[in-house]
């Protein structure tokens, strides 16, 4: 290209010293003129063009057109016209593939426009010439006109633009630094929406960027088809001073797509292509516009906020005598009533010949540990009262009750780890998406980052400002809950109170940590998840998608806690576990290869079976590597044994068993599936597919703990715990009752339903190519400063808020009842 320029130059001077100078005056204007050109005689001439006047949006335009015949398609002519230090050339015909109109038999008149930079003051004068490589004379045709690139701010104007045929405005915006403006762009005609186009903002100096190859050297820009929208913010490209808005048909359709359907071939359509828009520039509302929407949202909020303050923080956790209700945990003795370890233990609770046998397997191992690592030992023996068939939270809590180093590592080093993670894992996110911000910027590519530009508020550094407003909703929630269970734990007896190193002997163990951990991974998502919509690409998606693993994976490791203290994984597996996860997410970003798909659903087949076999023997396996493996013996000889009256007895824990068996199924059946759908789309996402899993096993977990919650009755009512709320109201006390969890529960239900039907309807798609995503932008439905997405974080921040609280107060009821009379399942 540059050479092709370096060429039209020397020819253009070559033809002023040459050729006669030809003045052109007000009366030649627009009229329609005949030339030929040859191999051996190309056309040259020099033109004065009169004054146009002191109206800076006035300019000229040359217009050229050439017919091509099925005859002889290999014609070429390239046009220049030189106007003082600018060079302008085209080339007839458009298209490369010229041999196409062998088979359609029909002639086609193609055209140009090339269009003169507005220099309002003087004559101008112009060198054009018309030159071809055919050796036989080429008839043209050629027309200087007039034309106003004015586009007063707000009104709309239709036009039609095709290839070689571009079109460019003048805005004059008489702006100031603070100021910004929205150009939008659509496609009138439905048959030609498919059609590519490049719309752009630039500078309002010379030389004027329509063609194909300088239009993507704009300030800003981006590849459309249906739409597009583009913020030009007065201090970011000092659009103070007029500038440009140009419009321009690619010659295909390769830029707008990822090689997907839209693209055409070289048919009759893709010939001419030419596409009817609609274009408009309108000054934005201004920073103030944005008050109202910021803080109608604040106050939702704190609406919420103080409602759950005011339910929470009153509750009377101490209405009942403690004395009657409030006792130690047992004392740690053998499993079965057995002291001395020289006799044969007596298997209390089941008369299976297997179980037993088991039972005295693992008490073998125990007694072998006694040298080695006594304290190893000593939580054998009391784990193995999970063979009992009802074990009960007793069971469950023997060893967290005496041991604090080992009840902290499954509780209070959650809280520890998360914020180290977190500053670890924000410092290179936020460095990442600014770097790519920046890229945008200098480039003025605005196909880098996925935005919905129908709604995009700027300010500051931020071009998605309403984004960062409604992201705010997952910070300011996750602090609440993080007082709130500061408030829950302020009420608890210093009996029951974990702070204390103290579990008490009565309800579900008080252990908050893991609540607080919930809490600031809250907060952290809002962090996170600003950070991507900073530049949303498919890269910047894996740091919104961390936090929410992480929420997941903790409000799954609680709902687990809440009837097994002992058997909870403790923070640093648990973590690693979700780094390697993270790890294998971040090479799927880069690479669609089977070497990194494959770990990843050998690794989701055999968590799944780790998880139902641990299930099934609620954690006894993790306490010892010995135990371990004699626990695997016993699930191999059951799953392959020769002894048919074995087998036929089934397993030993038949509901822990059948839930294991569903648990399995379902998601080696997903796995199945998300193998077939990664052969079917090579290219797929494995961002989207972790979460669904996580978030799937969440809900169907949770459902699962509320149905036996509901189903067991296995404590007197005199038992039950129902705490009151005292208000203090003008110096008189109300007390009452209310049903905290199901309230909470039901607002998370709502809230999550709402956020998750608002979520589906998409405004921007990352798995398309940034134009087809642009096709799904929506302009603002909520205060004109709001998308659906927007309200999305508002109801999805708000149902995770909610559901926290009702996981939070759940199982109060059971505060002040006996942990022997409590269910374990």
């Amino acid at each position: 290209m540059f050479l092709l320029k370096i060429l039209s130059f020397c020819v253009l001077f070559v033809g002023r010293v040459l050729c006669k100078e030809e003045s052109w005056n007000l009366g030649d204007i627009g009229k329609e003129n005949e030339g030929s050109v040859s191999l051996k005689s190309p056309f040259i001439k020099d033109w004065t063009l009169p004054d146009t006047g002191d109206d800076p949006s006035l300019t000229y335009a040359l217009d050229l057109s050439f017919a091509v015949s099925d005859e002889d398609p290999g014609r070429q002519i390239h046009f220049s016209i030189m106007d003082g230090d600018e060079v302008l050339s085209a080339t007839l015909p458009h298209y490369d593939n010229v041999s196409v109109l062998l088979a359609s038999n029909t002639s086609l008149e193609q055209r140009v426009t090339l269009f003169l930079c507005p220099t309002p003051g003087d004559d101008r004068y112009v060198t054009f010439s018309a030159r071809t490589r055919y050796p036989s004379a080429i008839p043209f045709k050629f027309k200087i006109r007039v034309i106003s690139l004015d586009l007063p701010l707000g009104q709309t104007q239709i036009m039609d633009v095709s290839t070689g045929l571009p079109v460019t405005l003048r805005i004059n915006p008489s702006a100031s630094y603070r100021d910004y403006f929205v150009l939008n762009v659509d496609s009138v005609d439905f048959n030609t929406k498919d059609v590519c186009i490049v719309v752009a903002a630039s500078e309002g100096k010379c030389p004027m960027k329509n063609s194909p190859e300088t239009v993507v050297t704009s300030d800003a820009w981006q590849t459309a088809l249906k739409s597009a929208s583009i913020t030009i913010r007065a201090r970011t490209f000092s659009f103070i001073e007029p500038f440009f808005v140009t419009v321009v048909v690619m010659p295909n359709d390769y830029p707008c797509s990822l090689g997907s359907s839209v693209v055409h071939d070289y048919d009759d359509l893709s010939r001419v292509r030419t596409k009817k828009i609609s274009i408009v520039v309108h000054k934005g509302d201004g920073y103030l516009s944005y008050m109202l929407p910021i803080f109608a949202s604040l106050g939702f909020l704190i609406f919420i906020v103080l409602i759950s303050c005011l339910i929470v923080g009153t509750k009377d956790y101490k209405t009942y005598d403690e004395a009657d209700f409030v006792g130690e945990p047992e004392e740690a003795t053998s499993v079965m009533g057995i002291r001395s370890s020289e006799e044969t233990p007596q298997f209390e609770v089941d008369e299976d010949e297997r179980a037993y046998t088991l039972y005295r397997d693992c008490f073998s191992a125990m007694e072998e540990r006694k040298s080695t690592a006594p304290n190893r030992a000593i939580r054998i023996e009391r784990g193995m009262k999970r063979f009992k068939h009802r074990p009960r939270i007793s069971d469950l809590s023997m060893i967290s009750a005496t041991d604090n180093w080992f009840r902290r590592n499954r509780s209070r080093v959650y809280i520890y780890l998360l914020p180290l993670i977190t500053l670890f894992y924000f410092i290179p996110a936020i460095q990442f998406v600014f770097l790519a911000k920046a890229q945008e910027e200098n480039t003025g590519s605005q196909d880098i980052c996925y935005h919905n530009f129908r709604c995009s508020k700027p300010f500051s550094i931020f071009t998605d400002f309403n984004h960062i407003v409604s992201n705010s909703s997952y910070f300011i929630y996750g602090m609440s809950f993080m007082v709130l269970v500061a408030i829950k734990k302020s009420k608890l007896s210093s009996s029951l109170n974990d702070y204390y190193n103290k579990m008490g002997g009565t309800g579900i163990p008080q252990q908050l940590s893991i609540f607080h951990a919930l809490g600031f991974a809250l907060m952290a998502q809002g962090l996170f998840s600003i950070c991507y919509h900073v530049c949303p690409t498919n890269l910047s998606l894996q740091f919104d998608t961390t936090m929410m693993y992480i929420i997941c994976v903790l409000s799954i490791i609680k709902i687990y806690q809440f009837r097994h203290p002992d058997a909870t994984a403790n923070a640093y597996s648990t973590f690693g576990f979700v780094g390697f996860l993270v790890l294998l997410e971040a090479l799927a970003l880069y690479t669609s290869s089977w070497l990194v798909y494959f770990p990843f659903f050998l690794l989701y087949v055999v968590t799944t079976l780790f998880i139902a076999i641990d299930s099934y023997f609620m954690g006894l396996g993790r306490i010892d590597r010995i135990i371990g493996r004699l626990l695997f013996k016993h699930i191999f000889f059951e799953c392959f044994c020769s002894n048919s009256e074995r087998c036929s007895k089934g397993p030993l824990f038949l509901l822990r068993f059948i839930w294991g068996i569903l648990f399995s199924i379902a998601n080696i059946t997903y796995a199945l599936y998300t193998a077939v759908s990664k052969y079917k789309d090579p290219k797929k996402s494995l961002s989207h597919v972790v979460l669904f899993i996580l978030a799937a096993n969440l809900l169907a977990y949770l459902l699962y703990y509320i149905i036996r919650k509901i189903v067991k009755q296995n404590f007197t009512d005199s038992a039950r715990f129902n705490p009151l709320h005292v208000f203090v109201i003008c110096g008189k006390t109300y007390k009452c009752r209310f049903p905290t969890g199901t309230f909470f529960g039901s607002l998370a239900i709502l809230f999550g339903g709402l956020g998750f039907y608002l979520y589906s309807s998409r405004s921007a798609n990352r798995n398309l190519s940034p134009a087809e995503s642009r096709n799904l932008n929506s302009h603002c439905t909520w205060f004109d400063f709001y998308d659906n997405h927007d309200i999305w974080h508002f109801f999805g921040a708000t149902g995770v808020y909610t559901a926290f609280i009702s996981l939070l107060t759940i199982d109060d009821d059971l505060l002040y009842t006996n942990r022997n009379e409590i269910d374990v399942f």
